[in-house]
């Protein structure tokens, strides 16, 4: 049983379902997130159906660099060790914006957050001597391509393009990052979750993305059954050592041949270090 497990966007969807999910798996649970009051009653309630279970929380906001540096500290101060990292916080932007950094929101949260935060926690996955990170990414990514020339999206920007982007990028980074943990016995793999009824499309903007938003949802899996597979490839024995992998409804999936591009997995990782200023060269 993994003795440590840090959830990002722990208060709300899928991340939510799987805390509660994983509570039932772990001596510690971290839940990570932006809202301080939203994280303390999360972990009060979880506290209270799990009392076995310590919870601990930690504010911050995943799209600031800034943020995710000032962190580190806290965590490492709860725990020497992370067994599992489950890399879930995201979100859909309809409109551009950018972080304190100038780089675009979507790029900033849903990749970089994932890449910043897992290479800052190295020395606490390496700890645990057999750390699994877990990537949330979407089945959108076979829509998305890398725009190497306009990473942050300055010229033609649509909310799908930018997502679509990110999530190719989390899948990217996760067959990069599986190589680079072998030395270490880390695994790194990452899902679909399905298209859940959550907070995550909050988003959206418009009264026609309402409509259809509010049609859709009727079509929408629940949290709990978006979950499951974060929650197999974070605690179940069966995929312990398999790394690299994108899954669909906890099963091993074809991602697209984009997506699978070691030379461009190389170099995303690359330029994600530059552009947060940390980066782990291979061992």
């Amino acid at each position: 049983m993994p003795q440590t497990i840090l959830i990002t966007g722990a208060t709300a969807g899928i991340g939510k379902a799987s805390a509660e999910a994983l509570a039932q798996h772990t001596s510690t649970l971290i839940l990570l997130g932006r809202n301080a009051d939203k994280l303390q009653l999360t972990a009060s309630s979880l506290a209270g159906k799990h009392p076995a279970c310590r919870i601990e929380t930690v504010v911050a906001d995943l799209s600031e660099p800034a943020s995710i540096e000032a962190v580190i500290p806290a965590i490492a101060a709860i725990t020497g060790r992370v067994d599992v990292l489950l890399n879930n916080a995201g979100a859909y932007f309809t409109d551009r914006t950018t972080n304190s950094a100038g780089y675009e929101e979507t790029f900033a949260l849903n990749h970089l957050g994932y890449f910043h935060l897992t290479s800052r926690l190295w020395p606490l996955l390496q700890a645990a001597g057999k750390a699994r990170v877990v990537n949330v990414s979407s089945g959108a990514h076979t829509m998305g391509k890398i725009y190497w020339d306009d990473l942050m999206l300055n010229h033609r920007f649509s909310g799908m393009k930018a997502y679509a982007q990110s999530k190719l990028a989390n899948i990217l980074f996760t067959v990069e990052l599986a190589e680079r943990g072998k030395a270490i016995g880390l695994t790194s793999n990452c899902l679909h979750p399905g298209v859940v009824a959550s907070d995550f499309a909050n988003g959206f903007r418009g009264p026609i993305a309402t409509l259809l938003l509010s049609l859709a949802k009727r079509l929408m899996i629940t949290p709990e059954k978006g979950a499951e597979t974060s929650v197999f490839l974070a605690s179940d024995p069966s995929v312990a050592g398999m790394s690299g992998q994108y899954f669909v409804k906890k099963r091993v999936a074809k991602a697209s041949p984009a997506a699978m591009d070691r030379a461009d997995a190389k170099r995303l990782w690359e330029v994600s270090g530059e552009l947060v200023k940390t980066s782990l060269s291979k061992s």
